[in-house]
Parts: structure tokens; sequence; C-alpha cells
């Protein structure tokens, strides 16, 4: 084009030449500016830094599993979607409009579109579908949403929008959470997926919908993901999608059927400047379906999903394409819907769990981690966390936490709302700090709960005290590493480590990250597990377990002891566990991984006049609060604690020893106590005086090493009652 002195400038921008260098520029100036509004408009919007903090309860949920990503295109019509029913299917977009949607239950949908973008002008709303796009856009597509998905998918919606549905009463029986996107896609194969993807701040969306849908599966814990429905990704391109492409009935004949096919495909190259080409006809039900291709797409678009297709592989994840006959896929792993059928949805999957074939390993009952990863998941329920808290508000100082743990609930409990359970027995949080076994090496993670503590933490990430905070965090996780190192050799050396592991079954044990482990005879097994199985030897000496059927523990950490007493007797069918909020929500959703519907949490018995077991052999555990002791009916036949009457005030202790004793059949109960060898008179509570309340009971007291450190000594006082072994 010559510019000319009579040209004007009007006539100028009209060139679309010209109007796509404008726009170029204007992208380049909006991408410079973007990360320093996103900071602005973050640091004042407290409402929506709440919601994105709900959103860790999404991180790992599916960890180990398979996902279906369900596109729009009309390569989707030729996949029986039906048959995805009993899958993990994650949908965007206008998949709602799939005539099969409600049919398979999908899992989850996600929409990160800003309000702005649904406009009267936006050039991709399914007119033909949904008729023209009014002036409140957004409403009109949160309409369609809530209408169209079942109410057991799971939304995942942009923060922006969360007003707009909140004003008209939308997704209220839907569980919904909302997210903040980035446009760039800068990836790290050095940088692991749950930083990269954290959904609890402001997430790499990769400038569209199918890349920030990657990113949300990876953070979930997907380790397989299949693409269907994504024509633009093949070699050619096929595009249209299900809902707006081309269909003649097949009444008319195929070869007519061709002719208005290549004629409608000519006048939209025509009309648009398009390149599409005439690649023939598929059929389903009774209709011809138009293949169109694009043999010039691809370029920086395809550069992108092989940026994340790079990436993903780097963290371990694998991405399927499904591709029809006749089409390639030169980036993701090509995979045809008959090998989904075939191979995948019949049972014949690398996902399923193998036997296991190694006899030693049989003989010394391990399970696999790898094996015990794959179906055993700890999953976040704030709900219940909030309910348990909120009613401990109201109860009296009794059934308070007491001068010890008082600081340690309050951190813990935000420590969770701001981690999730996911990696609590890690080293990046201290959710189980002194009941769990979760490595410590950034104390900053313990000034969380008051403003004075805060302005601490704060004042430690500023320069130049940050930078000698982070030497010392390496120096402390170096020490602690080799500490892990060095116990590992004293428990293989250990012939006591032996011989536990001879006499009692080992359940998978590092659930929830646990990084302290020690490799013994080619398995990671926790430390933490074995010094409780120690524990529970040096007590069974005195009583008979095997003819027990119910245990009642107070204190009891996060579930470990219970995990070992029912793995390994298959006659206790009843347990009670007891601790404080928040521990008490972290013991009840780590036994949920283990034993589902068995544990009964404290929101099923919060209103319950009366607690007692079921008059049958099924596994049943009561995950009790403090106050919740008094309601107790049922008889027990084990009482146990583990150092935390230590660790209470005296009439704390008084108060659920005599709960205890008014139990029916107590006087015959079997008790076991245990205790550490240093006791702080200013925060502990002395054996002695505990074991006095105990009135008209014997117990037999004796000590024991510890298992790692022969110096350091447990104390047990046990009354075996009507348990005893003799």
């Amino acid at each position: 084009m010559y510019l000319t002195r009579n040209m004007k400038y009007s006539q100028l921008l009209e060139d679309p030449k010209i109007r796509l260098m404008k726009e170029f520029y204007i992208n380049k100036i909006k991408d410079l500016l973007r990360p320093g509004y996103h900071f602005t408009k973050d640091l004042f919007d407290l409402p929506g830094k709440k919601r994105l903090r709900k959103n860790i309860v999404l991180k790992n949920l599916h960890k180990g599993e398979r996902c279906f990503l369900l596109l729009t295109g009309e390569s989707l019509q030729q996949n029986d979607i039906v048959k995805l029913k009993d899958e993990n299917t994650f949908g965007i977009g206008f998949i709602f409009l799939h005539k099969d949607i409600r049919n398979i239950n999908l899992t989850f949908y996600m929409n990160a579109e800003p309000s702005k973008s649904l406009n009267s002008d936006n050039p991709n709303w399914p007119k033909s579908c949904l008729g023209p796009l009014g002036q409140d856009g957004i409403t009109q597509f949160h309409r369609e949403i809530d209408e169209r998905l079942d109410d057991s998918t799971t939304l995942i919606l942009n923060s922006d929008n969360y007003k707009d549905a909140a004003s008209k009463l939308l997704f209220r029986d839907k569980t919904t959470y909302f997210i903040k996107t980035k446009k760039d896609l800068c990836l790290n194969d050095q940088i692991p997926y749950e930083v990269v993807t954290d959904l609890t701040k402001r997430s790499v969306s990769g400038g569209g919908s199918v890349f920030f849908a990657i990113m949300i599966m990876m953070y979930m814990g997907f380790k397989e993901i299949y693409l269907c429905g994504a024509g633009y990704t093949y070699e050619p391109a096929h595009l249209w999608h299900f809902y707006d492409n081309l269909v003649f009935p097949k009444s008319m004949g195929k070869e007519k059927a061709k002719t208005e096919a290549i004629k409608a495909i000519e006048a939209h190259n025509h009309k648009f400047g398009s390149t599409l080409e005439y690649y023939g006809l598929s059929e389903k039900d009774d209709l011809y379906r138009v293949v169109a291709v694009d043999r010039t797409k691809g370029g920086s678009y395809m550069n992108m999903h092989q940026l994340l297709n790079n990436y993903v592989k780097s963290q371990g994840i694998k991405i399927y394409n499904v591709v029809p006959d006749g089409f390639a896929s030169p980036v993701y792993e090509k995979i045809s819907w008959q090998e989904i059928e075939s191979k995948i949805l019949s049972g014949n999957t690398a996902n399923c769990i193998q036997s296991k074939g190694d006899d030693e390993d049989m003989e010394k009952h391990l399970l696999l981690p790898k094996e015990s990863e794959q179906k055993i998941a700890i999953k976040d329920d704030f709900e219940l966390l909030d309910i348990m808290l909120n009613d401990s508000k109201s109860q009296p100082p009794l059934y308070q936490p007491g001068p010890y743990w008082a600081t340690k609930s309050k951190n813990t409990e935000i420590e969770i709302k701001r981690c999730g359970l996911g990696e609590f027995r890690g080293s990046n949080n201290a959710v189980g700090l002194s009941y769990a076994d979760n490595l410590l090496v950034d104390v900053r993670d313990l000034y969380n709960h008051d403003f004075k503590k805060r302005f601490l933490r704060c004042l430690a990430n500023t320069y130049p005290l940050n930078i000698i905070l982070k030497a010392q965090i390496r120096c402390t996780e170096s020490h602690a590493n080799k500490s892990i190192v060095y116990a590992q050799e004293i428990l293989n050396l250990k012939e006591r480590t032996k011989e536990l592991l001879r006499k009692y079954h080992f359940p998978y044990s590092l659930l929830g990250d646990c990084l302290a482990k020690a490799n013994i005879d080619g398995q990671d097994l926790s430390i933490h597990y074995l010094d409780i199985l120690e524990h529970h030897d040096n007590i069974a000496s005195h009583i008979n377990f095997n003819e027990a059927k119910s245990a009642f523990e107070i204190g009891g950490g996060f579930g470990t002891n219970v995990h070992l007493l029912l793995e390994n007797y298959k006659n206790i069918r009843k347990i009670l566990y007891l601790d404080i909020p928040p521990n008490l929500y972290v013991g009840t959703q780590y036994l949920k991984a283990f034993y589902g519907d068995a544990v009964i949490d404290f929101r099923s018995l919060r209103n319950q006049d009366s607690i007692k077991f079921s008059a049958n052999d099924n596994l049943e555990i009561f995950c009790i609060a403090p106050w919740q002791i008094e309601r107790i009916e049922s008889p027990v036949d084990i009482f146990m604690n583990s150092r935390s009457f230590a660790e209470m005030p005296k009439d704390t202790v008084k108060n659920y020893i005599d709960n205890f004793k008014r139990l029916p059949e107590s006087k015959d109960s079997a008790i076991a106590l245990i205790t550490y060898e240093h006791h702080d008179p200013d925060t502990l509570l002395h054996p002695n005086e505990w074991l006095k309340l105990f009135k008209g009971r014997k117990f037999d007291s004796f000590e024991a090493d510890t298992l790692l450190d022969s110096s350091s000594k447990n104390f047990y006082f046990v009354s075996p009652g009507k348990l005893s072994l003799q």
C-alpha cells in the first residue's frame, strides 16, 4: 500500500496490516504494564486473597490419577464421551453445549475469562445455540453454566467474576473455586509444578484456557492427561467446533453433502480471508459432519504447546492427544479413541495396582510406597475444620488448649489453611509441629498467628536479614538431611528394628509427604511409625491386644497409633480418637485416607446427645473433640495416652480420667500410658500427679530406651485389667 497526501488517517488504520501492527504494539505495552497492575490490584484485594487460599484443597486432590480434558473441537464428536462417566473429566469453554455432558458426570469445569471479554461484539459466542449475547454477557454466560451443568460438577472460575455470581445468586448448589491468572507461560524445568501452578496465588495461565486447564490439572496431581477434541493441535489442524460445524442430513446423499460442504468452505474463505480446505465427511447419528482443515495453522501457538509439553514431561506427567485417523499429532503423543476404549477404559491400565510378586516383601508385610501413593490421598475439608474450631470457641476453659498447646494450636490452624494437608509431614510448613514428624527448617512458619509475630516475619523477609536467614535455612536443611541419613544407618544396624518388622505388619507410612524416613531392605519406612511401633511392642508385653475389640486414645497425634493398631489387630473394630482442634482435624483426614467412610468425623457427631458404637463388627472410628467425651456411652477395652497428659493442666487430665472411669466396665479396661524423660515443671504435669487420679488401679511401671537413642528413655505405666497376659 502506498501512502498518499490525500489518504486520511482513518483510512490508514483500516488497512489490515497496519491494524495488526497496532494491536501488536498495544499488546506489548500491556504485557509490560500487566505485572505492576496485578501487584497493585492484588495488594488491596483482601477478599480475593481469602478466596484463593481455599484453593489449597485442590492441591494433589487426584495425585497419581488420570483425567480427560474435554475441549470443544469438532473431533470430539468422534469420541463416545458417555464412556467416560466413571472417569475424571475436565471441561472448558462451551463444553456444556454437548448433548451428553450431563450423562458423564463432568468432574470439573473451568472458565477463566474475565467479564470484559463477554461483550456483545464477542465473535466466539455461539449465537446459533445460545442466541445473541446481551449487554450483561458474564451473567448470561454464568446462567448457562449453572443450568446446563450438573450440581456435582466442581467449578473453577475467574475471581474477578465472583461479585457477579454472588449478586445473582448463581452456583449456590455447586462447589466453586475462584482463580486469578497471568498471561505468561514462563516455565522452568527446575521449578516444580506445585510452585508454578500454585492456585492460592495468581497463577500462570499461558494466555489460553487449554494451557491453564492443563496447569490446574497438574496442580491437582493428575499424572496422565488425555486431550479430547483438540483439533487445532493436529496436523493438519482440524478446525471448527462440535456446536457450530457444518452438518448435512444423510438423506441428501454423500456426494451432494460433499458438494455443499466445499461451497460453504469456499464462501467462508472468501468472507474471512481464511485458508480452510475440505478434508472429508464424518458420520454421526443421521448427519454428515464436515471435516475442515487448515494447513497454515501452527507457528507460535504450537511452539507454546511444545514448551508446555516439555515442561510437563520434566515433571513426570504425560499428555496424550486423542487423534482420529488421517491426522498426526506433532507435539503430544498420539492415541486413538479405539485405544482409549480397549486399553484404558476396559481396565487394562498402567494405573492398575499390580499384585506383589516379591516373596520377601510379602513376608515382611511391607506396602510398597509407589502402589500406595496411587490409591491413598489425604484430602482437605476446610468446612469441617471451621465447624470444629467455631464450636471450640464456646467451650469452657477445661476443654480449651492449655498453656503448652495454646500457641501451637493457633499456629497449626493458620498453617493448615495456608498450606493444606498434602505435605503436612514435609518441610515447607509447621502444620504438624509437636505432634507429627514434619521437619521445621524455616522458623518463619511459626510466625503467622498474631500481629507481633507477623511483623517479625515481615522484618525477617527484608534485606539484608532475608539473605542471612536463607543461608541459615540451607544450613539447617543440610543438618536435617544428615540426621535422617544417620537415623537410617542406626535403624539398619539395630536388631530391634528387624525384630519389629518381623513381628508386625508395617503399613504404608509416608502419606503426607513424609521426609523423615529410612530405607530398610529397599523400602522407605517412616521413622515416626517405627517409633510408635516400638512403643506399642513395649506395651504389648503387658497387654493382650489380641483379645481387645475397642480402644480409646486421647491425644492421638495424627493417627499413627490407631493406624498401626487397626492394621495389626483385625479383632479391634471400634476406635475412639480424641484430640483438640485443629490436631483433631489432621488426624481425622489422615485416617479417612485409609479407612474412608469408617471414620465418623466431628461434623457427623457434633449434634448427637450420646456417642456409642454399633452392635456389630463393622469398623467404626469416632473422631471426637474434648467436650464430646461427656457423651460417650460405650465401654472400651483399652484406654491409651502417649505423652500428652504430661502437657495438660491437671484439671484437664482429671476430667478426662473421670469421664473414662464413668464408662461401663472401665474398672476392667486396660490402661496404657507413656511419657518422656524430661519434664518442665512450668508447662508439664509430672506423671505421678496423673497416676494418682486412677484411684484403685495398680500400674506396672518400666522404662525403655528410645529406638534411635539409647541415652534417651520413655516411661511406661500399664494396668492390663482384663487383658492381662498372665
